[in-house]
């Protein structure tokens, strides 16, 4: 005698419904995390920061790299609303100082808000962890593999003079087709 069930026919169709659900729920979630995690001006006051702290970041790519990093899990749900609150105090920091946004002040008026930063004066914001996130996000960022979106042209190798391995097939090629000879 077959044993099937009312409820194990409702369960089935529930799980179905469900499964069913699942592509809705991811492409969701990519949406969400596609979404950029900042506003322009906190983009322009944490690129303009990150000038500061590793200067030639810009050119390097390294506040595309902290933006990418920051619409990824985890660092979307913890580091993210954390940079974007201290880009926030640095405009306000930038505005009664200087009354301009943080990107629109001199290098040296920049320097002396980090300062501010980097000592943990900065107040209602635990500035000192956030500096500290953002010297290591500027590192990675301008040390990283072009790959993940940071080191753009392979400026940080060049600067600490790292060659990537020359015998593999797309660098030969790369290498070739610039006109250069190969190191052997």
């Amino acid at each position: 005698m077959n044993r099937f069930s009312r409820r194990a026919c409702i369960l089935g169709l529930l799980g179905l419904g469900t499964a069913g659900a699942w592509p809705r729920l991811l492409r969701a979630e990519a949406a969400r995390r596609a979404a950029a995690p900042f506003s322009a001006e906190e983009r322009g006051a944490l690129a303009a920061a990150c000038e500061r702290v590793l200067p030639g970041a810009g050119e390097a790519g390294v506040p595309a790299y902290l933006e990418a990093c920051m619409a990824r899990a985890p660092f979307d749900r913890f580091l993210a609303p954390t940079f974007g609150r201290a880009a926030r105090a640095m405009d306000a920091e930038a505005r009664a100082a200087g009354g301009r946004s943080f990107a629109g002040l001199t290098p040296e008026a920049q320097d002396a808000i980090l300062r501010r930063f980097q000592r943990g004066e900065i107040k209602g914001l635990q500035a000192r962890p956030f500096f500290e996130h953002l010297v290591r996000f500027c590192l990675e960022g301008f040390l990283c593999d072009p790959r993940h979106g940071g080191n753009r042209g392979e400026v940080g190798w060049r600067f600490i003079g790292h060659h990537t391995c020359w015998w593999a097939p797309r660098r030969i090629d790369s290498l070739v087709r610039r006109g250069r000879t190969l190191p052997y």
